[in-house]
């Protein structure tokens, strides 16, 4: 399962990093794995097309920082 948060433009509207609430992920701060954590998505619009750029994952420990950017609160 892959829930959107949210999206935060990086670079005006060309590079954009998409937040998922996702299960089963393994974090890359303290490298451990969680049921539910974070998926940051780090995309290039090309047109119509996207181009994943990078996809990083975090536990909620250390997600709270693209949680709250990706709902609009910081």
């Amino acid at each position: 399962m892959r829930q959107l948060i949210g999206k935060i433009p990086i670079k005006g509207q060309v590079v954009i990093e998409e937040v998922y609430l996702s299960e089963q992920i393994r974090c890359n701060e303290c490298q451990k794995t969680a049921p539910i954590g974070v998926e940051v998505v780090r995309v290039q619009k090309e047109g119509k097309s996207k181009r994943v750029l990078k996809r990083t994952f975090y536990c909620r420990a250390h997600a709270g920082e693209y949680e709250s950017r990706a709902q609009g609160e910081g």
